[in-house]
């Protein structure tokens, strides 16, 4: 069941990676590089597909909902 559980997780993320909107979202946001140092003044929790998908691997999230 656990496993039917992550597995249901992980196909969300891969469709919503796939979609073409999701290209902001699919990778952690580098301020340095995109040259945006107040970034973590302003986004205090940055989330991204990948690493949601790295928390969903490593069963860090208890429900789907």
């Amino acid at each position: 069941a656990k496993k039917d559980e992550i597995s249901k997780k992980a196909a969300i993320v891969k469709k919503l990676k796939k979609h073409d909107s999701s290209w902001p979202f699919r990778s952690p946001v580098d301020p340095k590089a995109l040259l945006i140092p107040n970034y973590t003044k302003i986004v205090l929790t940055p989330i991204d597909l990948q690493t949601i998908e790295e928390r969903i691997k490593g069963d860090k999230y208890e429900h789907a909902s």
